[in-house]
């Protein structure tokens, strides 16, 4: 009978002392179309840690993909190997609205399936061939005067600078 009471009595306390730690709370009104969680401004607004005005860290490049298929031929001006300048062979790009390209480098042509990729931040201009193979380069300038493409070969830097066919 004696452990009844002191369990009793414990459970008593218990009981008084986590009522009384609750704190007064009202009830939140319920969210809707015009509210949002919290309701209230306990919460600090964010702000970044950065300026968001500064692109150096995060670089944009506009490229219009349209500019390949405005111009009729895309023909080689110069090329730089590690930036040194060196003779442009001749070689003609052709881009067609229908994604396909053909590519004619002394007189022997290759066609396949052309695309730009943007999603690394980087544009590349990505060459399906229609052996399978898949050649990339990245677009450094791109409007309807000048196309400059570059590409790394075995540790070589190779730019590329088009113009448009007389």
């Amino acid at each position: 009978m004696k452990s009844i009471k002191v369990i009793a009595i414990l459970a008593l306390a218990l009981s008084a002392t986590l009522t009384g730690c609750q704190n007064a709370q009202t009830e939140a009104p319920k969210a809707g179309a015009d509210s949002a969680y919290p309701m209230d401004d306990s919460y600090p607004a964010w702000e970044p840690a950065y300026d968001t005005l500064d692109n150096s860290a995060y670089p944009i490049y506009p490229i219009d993909a349209t500019q390949l298929t405005k111009v009729q031929n895309w023909v080689l001006a110069e090329t730089r190997v590690n930036y040194q300048d060196q003779t442009p062979a001749k070689k003609t790009f052709q881009f067609m609205p229908d994604a396909s390209y053909s590519l004619t480098t002394d007189g022997v042509t290759v066609e396949g399936e052309w695309t730009v990729d943007t999603i690394s931040g980087v544009p590349m201009l990505i060459l399906d061939r229609e052996t399978d193979q898949s050649v990339s380069f990245e677009i450094v300038n791109l409007d309807s005067s000048i196309m400059t493409l570059q590409t790394h070969q075995d540790g070589t830097l190779i730019e590329e600078l088009y113009r448009p066919a007389d």
